[in-house]
């Protein structure tokens, strides 16, 4: 009997262990949050402030109080609120300004992660609500500087912590940073990491050319060196973390150098008519910033030495280097931010002169070997880039951005050069060798190339992203001739082997693609598929002509008129060299798609991509033995996977 009663009992308690374990299990489950970000600006100048921000419920309850913080000036308050449609009252204080205050509503959660709230607005107060007068009563204050400190993952150098020479620009203020390091060609690594790029203000300056600001920024006009992981452009516009951080180095100048001029300049002369001279000149704002510098110089050096012994004279080019460079950058923005345009050009002229003569013997049983060689090298160039980018946001629902660049080049190359051999030194001395040659040339060169970049996305109000991009390209190398003379005399047998050699080898290609890309947001994760669809073509020319087969002018070693060409195409046509000259032209098309898995959060970045793509080749070649057209279809896929758990120092 008792049997009977304690096994219904034993069930029931058992049942009413579960029930209350998913009881608990559904109580402890942890509440699902969003992000509320919000900014507070200066009503007149548009500048963001590092104002307190307090979060209230409709009922005006406070849920918490922030203080804005964030780098470069770019200050912003971030709340964790729970995921649920919700009424909120924002208020925003800030000394020296009037209290403000909003109202915004979550309509709406679905996958987003976070909001972002409209930018609030301070106007300042008169300076007679500011400023009081307050006795301290004779206190005195003392420090010390401290060099370096962290705040959170920034490292952050304090400029004036160091003892800098008068005069010095940034170059110098670096080197003396614990941990850096400056590279010759102006690479800087902090602790052993190389830094990507230097920032201005956190804003780009020549991106990619350190040394422009290294060497022309004046030492005294920098507050702080901040090192730290910088998002790349695309995740700051998409507002996700979708591509690796950056490793950054922000200059940021101090308060009286935000608005204003600051200009350099300095000359130099010496013997053998050696002269050196550099300009400098930066206007700055709260919206717009340009620079422009200049140097010429034909002292054959544009390098530093190193800390670490990696300069060496002996790497310095040869002959006489006369250069001289000019570039400009602008970078501005509207008040709000939402609309902003950078842009750089640099234009450089190069011309290098090495003439060289070198005499030599070689020691044989037969007898000794001398040679004697001497060899003139000319080369003029012209380069210009120019970069420009335009970027729209609109409150974090729609993106956009242009970023074009175009490159020029042209220049030629004139050089000569003579060698002899003779079998004794008597012979050498009257200039009787057994062997002699000679050879003159002339390079032609002109390049051209054109990219466009063109990108745009919304964030969908259920938290998804979508994004396109379009982009192109044409390069355009034309002329790229080369013209050769040559002559080898064999004096003992009275023969000699005259070859002018006429080679061709422009060529021309261009590119163009658009994608589609559809992401989903779980937490730290990112899922995402694109499709894509990429054109490319490659026409290159690579013809040989031997001109001396026309007879003639063209069968003599005449040093004038080394690029005379026949008059009609007939007649070069009859010196084209079979053996040695093709054509092709490669035309490629392919249809990509591209799941992804991305987690990153914390520094620590993951991507699994499963891409696979197919892709159709066509090519037209011809040479002397073949003329064929061939056609190739391949599919292929390619899984990569990727870590990095990079920490800022």
């Amino acid at each position: 009997m008792k049997t009977k009663f304690l096994l219904p009992l034993l069930l029931l308690l058992l049942f009413n262990v579960i029930g209350g374990a998913a009881q608990n299990a559904k109580t402890d489950k942890p509440k699902r949050t969003v992000m509320l970000g919000q900014i507070v600006k200066d009503s007149f100048t548009g500048v963001r402030l590092k104002a307190h921000v307090t979060l209230m419920r409709q009922d005006s309850t406070v849920v918490d109080t922030i203080t804005c913080e964030g780098l470069y000036g770019n200050y912003f308050a971030s709340f964790e609120v729970e995921a649920k449609p919700a009424k909120y009252i924002v208020k925003a204080e800030c000394e020296g300004y009037a209290t403000n205050c909003q109202d915004y509503e979550i309509k709406r959660v679905a996958r987003n992660r976070g909001f972002k709230m409209p930018d609030l607005n301070l106007k300042k107060l008169a300076q007679s609500d500011i400023y009081k007068e307050v006795d301290l009563d004779g206190v005195v204050v003392t420090g010390t500087k401290v060099k370096f400190t962290y705040r959170g993952d920034t490292l952050v150098y304090n400029a004036s912590a160091f003892n800098v020479p008068d005069g010095s620009m940034l170059d110098a203020l670096v080197r003396q940073l614990p941990g850096a390091e400056i590279k010759s060609n102006g690479d800087i690594y902090i602790n052993g990491k190389k830094i990507d790029y230097l920032t201005l203000n956190g804003k780009d300056f020549f991106k990619g050319n350190n040394k422009i600001m290294l060497d022309n920024l004046p030492h005294y006009t920098v507050q702080n060196l901040k090192v730290y992981n910088k998002s790349t452009e695309k995740s700051r516009l998409v507002g996700k973390e979708v591509e690796k951080k950056d490793y950054v180095m922000d200059v940021e100048l101090k308060r009286e150098y935000n608005r204003g001029y600051i200009s350099n300049a300095e000359v130099a002369g010496g013997t053998r008519q050696r002269y050196m001279a550099r300009l400098f000149g930066l206007y700055y704002d709260d919206h717009t910033r340009f620079s422009v510098f200049g140097n010429v110089n034909n002292v054959n050096e544009n390098r530093s030495p190193g800390r670490e012994g990696d300069w060496s004279p002996s790497n310095s080019p040869q002959g006489q280097t006369v250069t001289k460079q000019v570039g400009a950058s602008l970078s501005t923005q509207n008040k709000a931010g939402s609309l902003r345009e950078q842009f750089d050009a640099i234009a450089s002229w190069n011309d290098v002169t090495d003439i060289t003569r070198s005499s030599s013997e070689q020691f044989a049983s037969a007898g000794n070997i001398f040679n004697r060689s001497s060899s003139t090298s000319v080369q003029k160039e012209f380069r210009l880039n120019a970069n420009n980018k335009i970027t729209y946001t609109d409150e974090s629902t729609f993106y956009l951005q242009s970023s074009t660049s175009f490159n020029y080049g042209d220049g030629t190359n004139n050089s000569s050069s003579e060698r002899a051999i003779f079998d004794s030194e008597g012979n050498m001395a009257a200039d009787s060798p057994t062997n002699r040659s000679q050879t003159i040339s002339l390079t032609k060169f002109r390049t051209t190339s054109v990219n466009e970049s063109f990108m745009f996305g919304f964030n969908l109000p259920w938290g998804d992203r979508l994004g396109f991009n379009l982009n192109g390209s044409y390069t355009s190398n034309k002329p790229q001739d080369r013209f050769s003379l040559s002559n080898n005399e064999y004096l003992r047998e009275n023969k000699n082997d005259l070859r002018r050699v006429y080679a061709d080898s422009h060529n021309k290609s261009y590119n163009y693609g658009a994608s589609a890309n559809y992401s989903v947001e779980l937490n730290n994760w990112t899922v995402s598929l694109s499709q894509k669809y990429n054109q490319n073509m490659i026409s290159t020319n690579l013809l040989n002509y031997r001109l001396e087969r026309l007879g003639g002018l063209y069968n003599r070693f005449d040093q004038q008129q080394l690029d005379r060409l026949p008059s009609t195409r007939d007649s070069l046509l009859l010196a084209l060299d079979m053996q040695n000259s093709k054509t092709y032209r490669l035309l490629t098309r392919q249809y990509k798609g591209e799941p992804t898995l991305l987690y990153n959060h914390n520094n620590t970045y993951f991507s699994l991509s499963l891409p696979y793509r197919l892709v159709r080749e066509r090519i037209n070649y011809r040479c002397a033995s073949v003329d064929t057209t061939a056609v190739r279809r391949k599919w292929l896929v390619e899984p990569s996977l990727f870590f990095s758990d990079r920490k800022y120092i």
